[in-house]
């Protein structure tokens, strides 16, 4: 293990000096920020509509609620998976290019979300060890959730690149137009905390979480 890691680390200090004359990469001073921007979008990659983790793939939820029964069931695999979770999530809701840019919604969260499967997994696991009915809708729903999605990216051309922080509430959301006054929606710091549905949203998940 320590020699794959070792020449993993090697290798990206390497391409990193090919790639942009800098091993450590190609950010500079000034990448990063702490400030309220870097607060609500560390709130978005989890929950906000077109950002967020268990927006773009609700099933997450499972994960948070049994969270708990991870921890007491294996607290060293649970306490690396959530270090290296928030090694990944912290970076990102700090890094000045706030939600990857002009890129894909959702960009910024993507290798956390490999990360967050491991309790997403064992939540449902447990979930139909528990409720196998219980068990049956949450998949049901997860998977009729993302055949909606597909069919909206594939065929109905929507956009699904990040929308900028000017962008009227009405238009901002990129698969949930019908509900988004529901949803939460952190993307402009100038009014996100003072929109209810994110304080809203970020009590059920703690609620959940608990």
């Amino acid at each position: 293990m320590a020699v794959i890691f070792a020449t993993s680390g090697f290798l990206l200090l390497a391409y990193n000096h090919y790639a942009f004359g800098n091993a450590l990469g190609p950010y500079t001073a000034g990448n990063v920020e702490f400030s309220l921007t870097s607060l609500m979008t560390f709130f978005g990659l989890h929950l906000d509509q077109n950002q967020g983790l268990l927006l773009q793939s609700p099933v997450a939820l499972v994960g948070i609620a049994f969270l708990g029964l991870f921890f007491a069931s294996d607290w060293k695999t649970a306490l690396l998976v959530t270090l290296v979770y928030l090694s990944l999530m912290v970076p990102s809701a700090l890094h000045t290019n706030w939600y990857g840019g002009v890129s894909f919604s959702g960009r910024f969260t993507w290798t956390a979300a490999m990360v967050f499967i491991i309790p997403v997994v064992f939540g449902l696991i447990e979930l139909s060890r528990l409720n196998i009915k219980g068990f049956r809708v949450v998949i049901a729903i997860a998977l009729v959730l993302q055949a909606y999605f597909f069919f909206q990216y594939t065929f109905a051309n929507v956009d699904i690149l990040r929308r900028d922080p000017s962008t009227p509430l009405e238009v901002y959301s990129v698969f949930f137009a019908p509900v988004h006054a529901w949803l939460p929606a952190f993307y402009n710091v100038q009014w996100a905390f003072q929109f209810p549905p994110n304080y809203a949203w970020m009590l059920l998940t703690v609620l959940l979480l608990i």
